[in-house]
C-alpha cells in the first residue's frame, strides 16, 4: 500500500513538474521559415531574380546576389547570408525560397532551383530593366503577410 501511494505522489510530482520544463525551452531563441514557391527565377550576371505571385494580380521580386551564397574571402569567416539548393533531374520538386528568421531578425534564405535549365520555373533573360543597382544594394528580405496574400 506505501509503495502504491509513493508511486502515485512520484507520476504526480513529475506530472507537474513537464510544464515548469517546457517553459523554460519556449523562453530561447524563437525560429520560423517562410516558404514562398517561385513564378520565375531568372539568372542575372549579379545573382538571380526571384519572382513570386503575391496574389492573383501582382508578382513580387527579391534579389538575391551571388555572394549571399559563399564565404567571404580573404579568411573572414563571415557566414554566407544564403544556401544554394538544387534538384537533381527527376526530382518533383517545385523550386522555392525559405527564408529564416531567429527572434524576428533575418537569419538565412535557402533558394531551391532546379538543376535542368530548361526547366519551366527559369527565366531564359532577366526581366525588362537594369537590376544592377537592387543587387548592388539587396537587403535581407524582409516579408509582410500581405505579400503573401
Amino acid at each position: 500500500m506505501k509503495t502504491k501511494i509513493t508511486l502515485l505522489m512520484f507520476v504526480i510530482l513529475i506530472s507537474c513538474a513537464i510544464p515548469l520544463l517546457a517553459q523554460d525551452q519556449e523562453e530561447g531563441d524563437s525560429f520560423f521559415c517562410v516558404t514562398i514557391p517561385a513564378y520565375k527565377i531568372y539568372p542575372h550576371s549579379k545573382g538571380y531574380i526571384f519572382t513570386y505571385r503575391k496574389n492573383s494580380i501582382e508578382i513580387g521580386r527579391l534579389f538575391f546576389p551571388y555572394e549571399w551564397f559563399w564565404e567571404k574571402p580573404g579568411g573572414n569567416k563571415e557566414p554566407a547570408k544564403g544556401v544554394l539548393v538544387t534538384f537533381r533531374p527527376g526530382n518533383t520538386a517545385w523550386p522555392q525560397v525559405s527564408i529564416f528568421y531567429r527572434n524576428g531578425e533575418f537569419s538565412y534564405v535557402k533558394l531551391y532551383t532546379r538543376q535542368e535549365v530548361l526547366h519551366e520555373s527559369w527565366g531564359f533573360r532577366s526581366p525588362v530593366g537594369n537590376f544592377d543597382a537592387d543587387f548592388e544594394n539587396a537587403e535581407p528580405p524582409t516579408l509582410k503577410f500581405s505579400d503573401l496574400e
